[in-house]
């Protein structure tokens, strides 16, 4: 199911209203997904190979159409006479029948077109995914670098309180230091997290363009889900819609086709073909053959090689072995789905468990620092008590963080193999 809930992304319009004032737009995941696939060049690439073979199908059917044509010219046999003859006729010729070669040939290239458009399809639900993956791991990154902000903040608080504690003699040498030192960490802690929001953002920049993304204001919460629907449900429907499956399955018929295609080189050819107007010498009726009169021309040719090197039998024997081929792969790529899909769920199922066991840590230690900062100030904490307190909050928060962005993972990674959205619903109220 399509997200719809995220708030997503706020646009900056470069360039001021009349009032000097920047302008901004709501900017919603589902058009970055339609910007991402309008300048993937994968994408254009793949519709171009779409077009090529969709093309060629044309011509494959061409096949079954007669030939339509005019010719004209001048013709000179000394059998007919000295004078010269003009030429000048219409002519029509049609394959009557080419031992199926026409037809098979198109279904061949029906098969091309058949998996060109399902490689395309593959390719935009896949960017999709990347967009939206992306886009959360951005929040993930953007709230890492605000919670390491506030705990600086934090520190430098109560590095200030430390320092006049001390005056007072009320708190010692040591846990001045400790907060010191305790800063310089958190100053490359947040270092790094901005480091690592400025990189989330550069590939998400890849995706949509640098002009584009570079003017986007990222908000918004990562989402709590749990799968909608049973782990054995999703299983047991795997191979429907899955394109790897698909592509096997068009690979197998095509190789079908194939293998009945060597026939058409056993089978005979008829060909007919009729000529209307001032005809050459030699295809004019003996009546007029020294006139310079309109005539009828018809003839219809049926060949059949009788031996063409075993080319036949070769071809037969080369489309046997490749159907065989398709099968296996087909048999080998339904059983590595099955495989990849049913660890995929295991993970997101054993990945709910721990979000919620994780959700309510961040609670608790949310509510564990907030008594010791209040005992901190009463005097009953030490400040490496309440630094530790911090930390404590701090470090759940970030594996209840990471175990989302892993569950998200999971969930792309399973839709991606199945190639369709799974049904979840939200979990709210979780984690503050």
């Amino acid at each position: 199911m399509r997200v719809r809930w995220i708030t997503l992304l706020s646009l900056i319009v470069l360039g001021a209203t009349a009032h000097g004032e920047t302008t901004y737009v709501q900017f919603s995941l589902e058009k970055a997904i339609g910007i991402a696939m309008s300048r993937s060049p994968r994408i254009r690439s793949l519709d171009a190979r779409l077009q090529e073979v969709q093309a060629d199908r044309g011509v494959a059917r061409s096949g079954f159409l007669p030939k339509v044509g005019v010719a004209t010219g001048l013709e000179k046999n000394p059998a007919y006479g000295e004078q010269s003859e003009r030429l000048t006729y219409g002519y029509a010729s049609w394959n009557v029948f080419k031992g199926f070669a026409d037809r098979r040939a198109t279904q061949l290239a029906s098969f091309e077109v058949s998996k060109a458009e399902l490689e395309l399809e593959s390719e935009k639900f896949a960017l999709a995914l990347e967009v939206e993956a992306r886009f959360f791991k951005i929040l993930g990154a953007l709230r890492s670098f605000n919670e390491w902000n506030e705990a600086a903040d934090l520190n430098r608080s109560a590095l200030k309180d430390v320092r006049l504690r001390r005056g007072a003699g009320m708190a010692s040498e040591g846990d001045y230091v400790a907060f010191e030192v305790r800063q310089s960490r958190i100053d490359s802690d947040l270092a790094d997290a901005k480091l690592a929001l400025d990189i989330e953002k550069a590939t998400f920049n890849r995706l949509l363009g640098h002009e584009v993304g570079q003017g986007i204001k990222f908000s918004g919460k990562i989402p709590r889900f749990e799968l909608g629907e049973s782990g054995e449900a999703i299983i047991a429907t795997a191979h429907e819609k899955s394109f790897a499956l698909k592509a096997a399955a068009i690979d197998v018929a095509k190789y079908d086709v194939e293998t009945a295609k060597w026939l058409s080189g056993a089978l005979p050819t008829i060909d007919l073909e009729a000529r209307n107007g001032w005809l050459p010498l030699g295809e004019r009726t003996a009546s007029i053959a020294s006139k310079n009169t309109p005539s009828t021309y018809l003839v219809m040719t049926a060949k059949m090689d009788l031996f063409s090197g075993l080319s036949t039998v070769n071809e037969r024997r080369a489309a046997i072995a490749r159907k065989t081929q398709s099968d296996e792969q087909l048999r080998e790529a339904s059983a590595e789905l099955l495989s990849v899909v049913e660890q995929h769920v295991r993970k997101l199922l054993l990945m709910e468990k721990r979000l919620r066991a994780e959700a309510e840590n961040v609670k608790k230690t949310t509510k564990y620092k907030e008594a010791t900062s209040r005992e901190y100030r009463a005097g009953v904490k030490t400040g490496l008590d309440y630094a530790a307190a911090i930390d404590m909050a701090i470090e759940s928060r970030r594996r209840y963080v990471d175990s989302l962005l892993t569950w998200h993972d999971e969930r792309f990674g399973l839709e991606k193999a199945i190639g369709r959205r799974v049904s979840v619903k939200e979990i709210s109220g979780e984690e503050k």
